[in-house]
């Protein structure tokens, strides 16, 4: 079934039989998956706008940050001419991400208005995160460890017609009983709204299973 909290040995020529199945991946990777059963709903979950994110993470020795990181992080807005949109000070979100002599932070770089940061060499990158985490909180100790993450697809963005878009999805795939889609491409992008689509997801699934109803794939 496919509850089981077993792994499934999964050899790559091998098919899988399944009651249901639920794609939690971004909604562009999903549509390559569906393309050859639901080309309808696979056009609909390619036209989903997407905004290119470049995340620099950035540590230093705890005794040179001082109280500057103090809290869960920074937003930074438009109207101060920052590139950054915000910083995380991951190492006071997530207690062990680093040793406890270590401080974090994650700087996210780019968005819908500054599509083309993400393609910025990791030098320039590193330069905008340290000078806006700098104004932001006055920290300008250079860090003795970063790394560079882009993602291309980044943050889904739901603009006007959304709500259609996944009315016109979920029509699609009424020809799939028991395939469901989850993530942050349809009704939340936050990790937040994730966690609070899991439970309903989880759901429908069990009614699927019960008793075969399907009212909603998303």
């Amino acid at each position: 079934g496919c509850l089981s909290s077993a792994p499934i040995p999964c050899p790559a020529s091998a098919p899988i039989q399944a009651d249901a199945i639920v794609l939690a991946g971004h909604a562009h990777a999903t549509a390559r998956l569906l393309e050859p059963l639901v080309p309808a709903a696979s056009s609909q979950m390619r036209a989903i706008p997407t905004a290119p994110l470049a995340v620099v993470c950035m540590a230093w020795p705890r005794t040179t940050t001082g109280s500057s990181l103090e809290g869960f992080g920074v937003l930074l807005a438009r109207e101060e001419k920052r590139r950054t949109l915000g910083i995380l000070f991951e190492s006071n979100v997530f207690p062990g991400r680093c040793a406890s002599d270590r401080a974090m932070a994650r700087a996210m770089i780019g968005g819908a208005l500054d599509p083309d940061a993400h393609r910025l060499s990791d030098e320039a990158l590193l330069d905008i995160a340290r000078a806006d985490l700098a104004a932001a909180t006055g920290l300008s100790v250079t860090p003795d460890f970063f790394r560079v993450f882009r993602h291309g697809l980044g943050i889904p963005q739901y603009t006007v017609g959304h709500l259609a878009r996944l009315t016109a999805i979920e029509e699609s795939l009424g020809s799939l009983p028991g395939l469901f889609l989850v993530g942050s491409s349809y009704r939340g992008v936050s990790i937040n709204s994730c966690i609070a689509q899991a439970c309903p997801t989880a759901d429908r699934v069990l009614r699927f299973l019960e008793d075969g109803s399907s009212p909603q794939n998303i």
